[in-house]
């Protein structure tokens, strides 16, 4: 696919989320994003999809501190890759922001690891609307949910990773995403099939499991250096 043809696609596949989403948070009165990173890359070398976005901000409050009618689709994601980068209002504001985040990711993705691929990485969240923890997602209205993890499937195709990671070891998440014919690959590595793709899971950075800390996150890196190519 030319860059010119993926772009049309992406810019109606973000003017349509922008818009049905709108609706959505004027029902439930939660604000929604989608990317952790910047989303103009074609054919990344990864697809890191988490599970949602954390928080509990309604969309009414948001938009008020935005000066928003509705969120619009330029604004569904970070200008620059909260995976590298810490961005300029999380410091003017001294706060933590996704601190942890790019800590224990930069512990796994690295050079020493032979993947060093963070800066090709393109992350989203499969669920769009804030919610606290992970389970609260099936607190939301079944149909909203769908529409979620419906127009993630249609961005995978879009986009086209030549790698896609999630980022849970839930096999119940991953399952109720389409993944199917889930087994463990390595340890802490996880391996299911999408469609036509072969996909990876591995734990979240804040989960108890120890995956992002000392040998543990040395072999699950090298491990996923081996898997990713």
């Amino acid at each position: 696919m030319k860059q010119s043809p993926f772009l049309e696609k992406k810019e109606k596949w973000l003017r349509e989320v922008s818009d049905e989403c709108h609706e959505f948070a004027k029902k439930i009165d939660l604000d929604f994003y989608v990317f952790q990173t910047p989303c103009d890359k074609y054919n990344p070398k990864l697809l890191l999809i988490g599970i949602n976005p954390g928080g509990h901000k309604s969309y009414q409050k948001a938009l008020e501190e935005k000066g928003y009618d509705k969120r619009p689709a330029t604004d569904l994601g970070y200008e620059e890759s909260m995976l590298v980068k810490k961005p300029k209002g999380e410091i003017e504001e001294g706060l933590k922001g996704c601190d942890v985040m790019r800590d224990r990711m930069k512990r796994v993705f690295c050079e020493s690891n032979n993947l060093d691929i963070l800066k090709d990485t393109v992350m989203m969240n499969m669920f769009y609307f804030n919610t606290d923890k992970s389970k609260d997602i099936y607190k939301i209205d079944a149909g909203i949910r769908k529409y979620c993890f419906n127009k993630t499937l249609e961005f995978i195709d879009i986009i086209n990773p030549q790698n896609v990671l999630f980022l849970t070891s839930d096999s119940k998440i991953l399952g109720s995403f389409g993944v199917k014919n889930i087994t463990e690959k390595k340890k802490f590595i996880k391996q299911g099939i999408l469609g036509d793709r072969t996909v990876y899971a591995i734990p979240h950075y804040a989960s108890r499991l120890g995956a992002y800390f000392g040998e543990k996150s040395v072999k699950m890196g090298k491990s996923l250096s081996e898997i990713l190519k």
